[in-house]
């Protein structure tokens, strides 16, 4: 029997993914010289941080309702265990493919703790800190977690930085001098948008089901983008950089009101 999914938590999701989508269009057109924006000035940022904030509160609220759910149908710890573990493994290999293909593409910049790695590490994090708490009362359970949510944000800015000599504690956000990185999101202080999901999803969606009606979404396009997200993600990039050299190819860029091209459009797209 297939579970009831929450359309507005899709819709949500879907979202934050057109979001995503068009801020790494304008950053890749702005890498390519194709467009003249300052995309690391202040309105960009806050719009790629909501953007990522938005989508990892989902990924709490989507953990919370089901680890809820495996507790209602009556699953013990081992087999909730394996489940987040495999799930958060997943996400992680499917986060080490993109390593290895940016390693070949631009090899300057390496996703080497991209979104797909965080979510994976935060999956099973978070699974950690809801079997921990699943039998304190809620204030103790609320206090652990907002706790844990002070703490990361606490840390994450005495670190901030903070550069050392190795990528070793680069998951955690310590960079190496000179680091970057087409994407870049560390457990500090992301993880604590995922926390925040959590707490919000026992808010909306105690023991797993709804506690308030919203209004009925329908089946909307961002909705259906939101139920495959994953799969968006992971394509969306060599799609949009297809669409970028299709574009240079076929049309005249000096006069469509786009400054022209800084780089070859092939030796972008190759890492060269």
């Amino acid at each position: 029997m297939e579970k009831e999914r929450f359309e507005e938590i899709d819709f949500v999701r879907g979202l934050a993914v057109v979001f995503m989508i068009a801020y790494h269009a304008m950053f890749d057109l702005r890498i390519a010289g194709f467009l003249d924006l300052q995309i690391g000035s202040f309105p960009f940022e806050v719009f790629a941080n909501v953007t990522a904030g938005t989508f990892f509160s989902v990924v709490g609220i989507s953990l919370y309702i089901s680890f809820s759910r495996t507790k209602k149908e009556g699953y013990g710890k081992n087999y909730r265990l394996k489940k987040y573990s495999v799930r958060g493994i997943k996400l992680l290999g499917w986060g080490a493919t993109v390593t290895v293909i940016t390693y070949f593409l631009f090899p300057d910049m390496v996703i080497l703790f991209g979104a797909l790695h965080f979510i994976g590490v935060s999956v099973m994090l978070g699974y950690g800190a809801l079997e921990l708490t699943k039998g304190w009362k809620k204030f103790y359970r609320f206090t652990f977690l907002i706790t844990i949510i002070t703490a990361v944000f606490l840390i994450s800015g005495s670190v901030r930085n903070l550069r050392v000599d190795n990528p070793i504690f680069l998951w955690l956000g310590i960079v190496p001098h000179e680091f970057q990185s087409l994407d870049y999101f560390p457990i500090l202080p992301w993880f604590g948008l995922v926390v925040s999901g959590l707490i919000l999803g026992e808010v909306l969606y105690p023991r797993g089901s709804r506690r308030w009606e919203f209004y009925r979404i329908g089946n909307s396009p961002l909705e259906l983008l939101g139920r495959h997200a994953l799969v968006v993600y992971f394509f969306h990039q060599p799609l949009i950089y297809l669409s970028i050299y299709l574009f240079a190819l076929f049309s005249n860029l000096n006069e469509s009101g786009l400054i022209a091209p800084s780089v070859d459009l092939l030796s972008w797209l190759s890492g060269g």
